[in-house]
């Protein structure tokens, strides 16, 4: 019995020891987490990727501003104040139409001052974060608010993808923990930010070469950096010298843009951080090349922006901790689960077939029988009954974040350049009393062709990433097209504003009107304008090369007929653009909606995945070797 006691009182012991043992090594791996948090080789990149990201919208904000005034102003080209008006009269109800067009102006009127004011605080407030203040959480999300409210009211001359990229990296660098905590995001925050970098890489790639016809496409053909270089919108004075280039180097570009874009994302996922910095210095060495080449505003820059963070960063996955943190990381599971459907849209659709839209943010997710029907064709009749209902409950839910730009489908460039004609519009005016017509030069110089060449730049030859935006308008009008309708986007029910005929229609009245706001967009205009016309041109690069850093570029125009009569909008402009809007709107009230048990199901997942999310992702922060 003595034996059997002693035996009993050891084991007690030993339990007791092993659970005392258990508990110190579970603490230890608490403190390890902690330090893993806060301290390790990529230690500070997430400071620096919130503060680049202030960065950003410091820069885009300082664009911007002096040029607000004349693109949507009172006495602009597209005026804020009518986009509201129409807003407002086709949705009555306050928190609706908050929802579905969000900006500030629903309650403060778009004046020119109202508008400058909040691109004068979203640019300081950028510039606080980017300063690395304490407080960059508020600062960020005030440099968001402002930037998405004037983003809804700007038409297309705020529908760029870049705009977009924005938002949506403005959004997820909320999701952050604040500068200088020294805090690593939480395990699902720092994964939402690597699909964010692989969504957009990937889909510049999927854009070009995925659901295309390879006899014919540009790109599997290795002909369409031949003549893009003079195509593209707004070129530098080292895009004249790439294209000049033997077309052997072309077909090289087109396939390292292939492998960049299409198979390097693909290792944004691998533990190796030797791995992930190769990567990271590609998609950066491309960024730097198209940045020589062409004047994109942000983009290129932010594009590095949105890559180097989660490729940078060699931490073990943090968990969740309290229910600020959870929420955020429920967040940011819900991102990527958006992210992963707009993925799974776009190989449906491209492998069914080669209509797709350029960058189809959310135009299909109100057009009539998009709600799931994009999927009809691939899934087949049979499994399309049975994934319905889900598809129906993803798309009701994505319907709530497309007019926020919190996540967007990217790509562009698909097609176009082969054409190697690069049509321009440029505009004449005349004074009162005066027969004499006179060219109105842009600042990029790029859109005023009058005679036989084209007016040298106001600008440098590199001026990103300022983006004189009303320029940018003008090359889509010269093909024939607008940005709002190559790139659809959020507020498509408002296209109207962006035919060509509109854009310079609306340009010519602001100028007609006194001058305006919109002469200051151009860096030549007659005073007194009582008469305008416009001239459509055919434009090549020509003449004696450029100074390599500063240019003009030197163009070679043949005018396609004589000088038209610019006419001013007809009269019931406005009652047609209003008239778009609502049957708009009463298309989505009429789109299926997604059936209640498929909803309440959506919320219970998105319950389970908050309540998941208090734990670390394998992988998502790079754990293990870094090596």
């Amino acid at each position: 019995m003595q034996y059997k006691a002693r035996v009993t009182s050891s084991s007690t012991m030993g339990s007791r020891h092993r659970r005392v043992k258990d508990r110190t090594e579970a603490g230890s791996r608490r403190v390890r987490r902690v330090e893993d948090a806060t301290t390790d080789a990529g230690d500070g990149v997430w400071d620096k990727h919130v503060r680049l990201v202030g960065l950003c919208f410091a820069i885009t904000f300082a664009s911007l501003y002096p040029q607000i005034r004349a693109l949507v102003g009172p006495r602009g080209v597209f005026p804020a104040a009518q986009v509201v008006a129409l807003i407002g009269g086709a949705i009555e109800d306050p928190f609706a139409r908050a929802l579905r067009f969000p900006t500030l102006f629903h309650w403060v009127p778009p004046t020119a001052a109202a508008l400058e004011a909040t691109c004068a605080a979203g640019g300081v407030c950028g510039a606080a974060v980017a300063a690395g203040t304490r407080s960059s959480r508020a600062a960020l999300l005030v440099a968001v608010a402002c930037f998405l409210s004037v983003a809804t009211v700007g038409g297309e001359f705020l529908a760029y993808p870049w705009d977009s990229l924005l938002l949506e990296t403005g959004f997820l660098a909320l999701l952050v923990e604040p500068v200088g905590s020294g805090a690593r995001p939480a395990a699902w925050v720092a994964a939402a930010h690597r699909c964010l970098a692989f969504r957009l890489i990937w889909g510049m790639g999927l854009q070009k070469f995925y659901g295309v016809d390879r006899a014919t496409s540009e790109w599997w053909n290795g002909t369409y950096l031949t003549t893009f270089y003079h195509w593209q919108p707004m070129p530098t004075p080292l895009a004249f010298y790439a294209h000049g280039a033997p077309p052997a180097f072309h077909a090289a570009s087109c396939a390292v843009v292939g492998l960049s874009q299409c198979a390097l994302p693909l290792l944004f996922f691998f533990r190796s951080r030797a791995l992930r910095r190769l990567c990271l210095a590609v998609v950066a060495a491309e960024q730097v090349w198209i940045q020589a080449t062409g004047n994109y505003g942000v983009f290129n820059v932010l594009t590095v922006v949105v890559c180097a963070a989660p490729l940078l960063d060699g931490g073990r996955g943090r968990a969740a901790e309290g229910a600020a943190a959870r929420l955020r990381a429920g967040l940011a599971l819900a991102h990527v689960l958006c992210g992963a459907f707009f993925l799974a849209r776009r190989l449906a659709v491209g492998a069914a077939t080669a209509d797709y839209p350029w960058l189809s943010a959310s135009d299909w997710l109100f057009d009539d029988g998009a709600a799931v029907g994009v999927f009809r064709a691939p899934l087949g009749p049979g499994a399309f009954r049975t994934a319905k209902p889900a598809l129906a409950a993803a798309v009701a839910a994505l319907r709530l974040v497309a007019p926020f730009r919190a996540c967007n489908d990217y790509g562009i460039f698909r097609t176009g350049a082969g054409a190697a004609k690069k049509y321009t519009i440029g505009l004449e005016g005349a004074a009162r009393g005066r027969d004499v017509f006179e060219a109105l030069a842009l600042p990029t110089g790029a859109h005023c062709a009058t005679g036989g060449a084209l007016r040298p730049s106001a600008l440098p030859g590199w001026f990103a990433p300022h983006q004189p935006r009303l320029d940018h308008s003008f090359f889509y009008a010269g093909l024939g097209t607008s940005i709002a309708r190559a790139v659809a986007h959020e507020q498509h029910h408002l296209a109207p504003i962006a035919t060509p005929s509109a854009l310079l229609a609306a340009t010519g009245a602001a100028l007609l009107d006194g001058g305006g706001d919109a002469a200051s967009l151009f860096a030549a205009a007659p005073d007194g304008l009582d008469r305008l016309n416009y001239v459509r041109s055919l434009c090549v690069f020509g003449g004696a090369p450029p100074p390599p850093l500063t240019g003009p570029i030197p163009w070679a125009c043949e005018r396609l007929g004589p000088p038209a009569p610019l006419h001013p909008l007809p009269p019931d402009w406005l009652r047609a653009r209003a008239r778009a809007l609502r049957d708009g709107l009463a298309r989505e009230a009429a789109l299926e909606r997604a059936p209640p048990g498929a909803l309440l199901a959506l919320a219970a997942a998105a319950a389970t995945a908050a309540f998941l999310a208090r734990g670390s992702v394998a992988g998502t922060g790079g754990g293990g070797s870094p090596n």
